[in-house]
């Protein structure tokens, strides 16, 4: 993956890549999942099936920062096609962070995505106390734009702890393992621009 700039070209192999971070703001009409949709993460597919049946329009304004190299390759919505890049970027590198994250999981029972670390047992989040898998309602997508990535707790309004995206690392990844650790995931009609199948292109 190449950016070239005015004054410099940044670039990153995609076996170099470690992690990526997004960021989402969202503007116009907007459209919810039917109640009980129940997607499978490791299929994102399925999302965009339901998301082209229901009424709604949304404008997107995308970014995405990828480490691994020596500098940050980071492109944004200033960019052509950038939700295109965004969405072939992830369906590349997706499979492999999600397996090594998965094999760390494995060995250690717990994994850690910027301030949020996940056990089957709790959710452990920088600065806060940990809070049960109980007593966790959900882990979520929220558009208070730019869109943030928080848990809330049962019979709480606030919520316990959240963060914009742009500080999670492999949000896909990390929404796909709270759902394997039990947790209710709710929110992912907000990454309906990454499951758009790119055109064949050169990025």
């Amino acid at each position: 993956m190449t950016r070239k700039g005015l004054r410099q070209t940044s670039h990153v192999g995609w076996d170099e890549i470690t992690d990526y971070r997004l960021t989402i703001e969202l503007t116009g009409t907007f459209a919810t999942v039917p109640f009980g949709f129940d997607p499978d993460l490791a299929e994102l597919e399925e999302l965009v099936n339901v998301l082209h049946g229901i009424e709604g329009a949304r404008t997107y304004r995308m970014g995405i920062a990828l480490h691994g190299g020596a500098v940050p390759v980071v492109f944004d919505w200033r960019f052509r096609d950038e939700q295109l890049a965004i969405a072939h970027v992830i369906a590349t590198v997706h499979p492999r962070l999600t397996a090594a994250a998965r094999a760390r999981l494995s060995a250690t029972g717990s994994i850690a995505f910027g301030p949020m670390a996940l056990t089957s047992a709790a959710i452990d989040w920088y600065g806060h106390a940990p809070i049960a898998s109980v007593d966790v309602e959900k882990v979520e997508l929220f558009d208070d734009t730019p869109v943030s990535l928080r848990v809330m707790k049962r019979g709480e309004v606030w919520p316990y702890a959240k963060t914009e995206l742009a500080n999670v690392p492999n949000v896909v990844t990390a929404l796909q393992l709270a759902r394997d650790l039990g947790y209710v995931v709710h929110g992912l009609e907000l990454l309906e621009a990454l499951v758009v199948t790119p055109r064949a292109r050169t990025f």
